[in-house]
């Protein structure tokens, strides 16, 4: 009898999840210890279980559409300020939507509906790892086909998502690495010890990237932001204040000089402007505020400006923004 309803069970585990054992044991017509028994019977791997007592929840594992590797969950890793990565927990995806990923421990704020590590979609820190804004469009233009995902992120699903991320998202908002190819993709490129840019070659070097980010795309990165801009590593000049040489770089349309239009124009002074304000906010008692600084070359402005979630040349720290926290946490309205 156990065997026959393993199939109902496995059914209503997929409709409920996360489901109670009560509310299991109802839809089965069985008892809450028949209901007990019948999940030992399911393959350990197949299944998750969370919460203590009557917060107790069970729900089935599913693979990730686009990926290999069955019901196997996906590793997170934490990049501290030292830059040494140490798993932080494991996140399975869940037949019927959601998944399971405890953030206990994390220094994050959990609404109390997750605190068991239940998530209706993804946990909100990975919402601001997702490709967005110029660079998400452009990363998903050149890795879309690969990937097997659509070409605007905006249609992106949270399976999308986590697939982009377990398999590309070496270097995104915040301290956070999504699965074992993305850790290896990030060790490797550490490994590499590339040079970053010298001083001298970083004004040209930012023209050919802007070109390329124009053209191509440059994937790997996921910064948030409509302006065009790229990522990049640099050598600041011995009188520039610099914590990191990790480094986001707007960049203006290419001009003539003097016979510029003015959408160029306006474009280079609102960068410029940028800057100023961010130099000013610095001042401020109490405010902090990333250094950037201007620069010229071919007929373009850039805006270079340090990564506030990058220290030194692999450290991290956590980043999420105030719309994804109000989301998940307060759901108040901004004026």
């Amino acid at each position: 009898m156990a065997a026959d309803l393993l199939p109902a069970l496995r059914a209503a585990l997929a409709a409920q999840a996360p489901a109670s054992a009560a509310g299991l044991a109802a839809a089965l017509g069985v008892s809450v210890p028949t209901l007990h028994r019948l999940l030992q019977r399911l393959v350990p791997q197949e299944w998750v279980t969370a919460g203590k007592a009557r917060r107790a929840r069970y729900a089935l594992r599913r693979p990730l559409a686009g990926r290999r590797g069955g019901v196997a969950d996906l590793p997170v890793y934490a990049v501290d300020r030292a830059g040494l990565a140490r798993p932080l927990a494991p996140l399975a995806v869940l037949q019927g939507g959601g998944c399971w990923m405890p953030l206990g421990g994390s220094g994050w704020p959990v609404p109390d509906e997750s605190r068991d590590g239940w998530w209706p979609g993804l946990p909100y820190p990975l919402y601001d790892m997702r490709p967005q804004g110029y660079m998400g469009r452009l990363f998903a233009r050149a890795e879309h086909a690969a990937l097997g995902v659509p070409l605007d992120p905006q249609d992106w699903s949270d399976d999308d998502v986590l697939l982009a991320l377990s398999l590309r998202g070496l270097d995104t908002s915040g301290d956070w690495i999504v699965g074992d190819e993305a850790h290896a993709l990030w060790q490797a490129r550490r490994l590499a010890q590339t040079a970053s840019l010298a001083p001298e070659d970083t004004p040209a070097a930012y023209a050919q990237l802007a070109e390329q980010a124009v053209a191509l795309g440059v994937p790997g990165a996921s910064a948030a932001g409509e302006f065009p801009k790229f990522a990049a590593r640099r050598t600041a000049p011995g009188d520039v204040a610099s914590d990191t040489p990790h480094v986001l770089v707007k960049f203006s349309g290419a001009g003539t000089g003097a016979s510029d239009g003015p959408t160029v124009r306006r474009w280079a002074d609102l960068l410029v402007c940028e800057h100023l304000a961010l130099v000013h906010a610095a001042r401020l008692p109490g405010v902090q505020a990333a250094h950037t600084r201007v620069l010229r070359h071919a007929g373009r402005t850039f805006l270079e400006s340090e990564r506030f979630d990058r220290h030194g040349e692999h450290g991290r720290s956590p980043l999420c923004s105030l719309d994804t926290v109000n989301a998940s946490a307060a759901g108040r309205a901004f004026a």
